[in-house]
């Protein structure tokens, strides 16, 4: 068991995209290649053939391949691209738009760049073979969720679902890919529910899954948890579907505010808005004004949670904070002239602050 010491040059022809690609939709598994490589076309594949024009396919970046079958009904075992798809389908693409296959015009042009000994290189890729599948995660986990060379949020998610799924728990996973359990767990979720929410037609997924962070921000927040029933807590058995299926019409009302669909805005686009949403979705009075009205402002809501409340603190805080430090230096500079400029602009700001709070020390001097 464990992968192969050296790299074994294959025709590009017996390199298969992988079927389970965590990147895939459940119901793209069965998809053949070509139907395959038609889905990945859209998947941001022309930098990478850009660079496959400009430097060729270099070995240090072999593909990771495993033998399986690609269908149950299949007899013999194919080599399956584990490590590299997109890089795969991108020559693939190229080879393609090359010997005159109609393709867009950038990877026509794209092709162009090609000469005569660079297909000839192309048509044999690097390889270093696997036994098992297994054997490349331990690899994958390191390099691509916490390494150097980092997989999308979304995609990061997925491979530790994969291995989740795996029976391992979060702390053997969260042991393998260098993480903590409670993150690896939140994840988790996170992608369990977005497999849940492709089930659901009102909601648009993709949006969903471009924006993953944001999901995996808003469910660290309580009001998020219980709007949607979900426990964050919970062990891979019963994480494995966390939306209940009481809570499908919050799902989708969630979805909608939060990442938005072909007929309404997302209700807020700055990810530092998160936690203020789970205020929001904690208070009955925000919920119905959410609830009930087509286009929802974001202001409007968090005023009437009382979030707006908690952002007022936390600025005045942060405001008496930064004070507090030049308090500490400020006799050194005292007759700058820029310096009092903008002190006379303080002394103004925190004198209109005053006149909201008679009761403070300050006005009643």
């Amino acid at each position: 068991m464990g992968i192969a010491n050296k790299i074994e040059y294959l025709p590009i022809e017996q390199l298969n995209l992988d079927p389970r690609n965590p990147r895939l939709r459940k119901e793209q598994h069965d998809l053949s290649q070509e139907a395959l490589l038609k889905v990945m076309i859209d998947w941001g594949l022309e930098e990478i053939a850009a660079s496959v024009v400009e430097n060729g396919f270099w070995a240090h970046e072999a593909l990771l391949v495993v033998r399986e079958k690609l269908t149950p009904e299949v007899k013999q075992a194919s080599f399956v691209v584990v490590e590299g798809n997109r890089r795969l389908a991108a020559v693939r693409l190229l080879l393609k738009a090359r010997a005159g296959q109609t393709l867009s015009a950038k990877w026509k042009k794209l092709a162009g760049g090609l000469t005569t000994t660079a297909v000839k290189n192309l048509e044999r890729l690097p390889t270093v073979e696997a036994d098992e599948r297994s054997d490349i995660d331990s690899f994958l986990g390191f390099r691509n969720v916490t390494g150097i060379k980092q997989w999308e949020p979304h995609q990061k998610a997925a491979f530790i679902a994969k291995l989740v799924d795996s029976d391992l728990s979060y702390e053997e996973v969260a042991k393998q890919i260098g993480s903590k359990a409670p993150t690896v767990r939140q994840n988790y979720i996170a992608y369990k529910l977005i497999r849940q929410l492709e089930d659901l037609e009102e909601v648009a997924v993709e949006n969903v899954r471009n924006k993953f962070s944001v999901l995996f921000l808003s469910l660290r927040s309580s009001g998020t948890q219980e709007y949607l029933g979900i426990d964050i807590d919970a062990p891979p058995e019963k994480a494995s579907a966390p939306l209940q299926p009481g809570f499908r019409p919050n799902a989708v009302r969630f979805a909608r505010w939060l990442f938005g669909d072909d007929k309404h805005e997302p209700l807020f686009t700055d990810s530092r808005h998160t936690d203020s949403f789970g205020v929001i979705l904690e208070s009955k009075e925000a919920r119905a004004y959410l609830e009930r009205t087509d286009a929802p402002r974001f202001e409007v809501a968090l005023r009437l949670s009382g979030g707006d409340l908690v952002e007022v603190i936390r600025r005045i805080e942060r405001a008496a904070d930064e004070i507090e430090e030049v308090l500490s230096v400020v006799q050194h500079h005292s007759e700058d002239p820029d310096l009092i400029e903008a002190t006379k602009r303080l002394f103004t700001d925190v004198e209109a602050l005053a006149n909201y709070f008679p009761q403070s020390e300050m006005k009643k001097k």
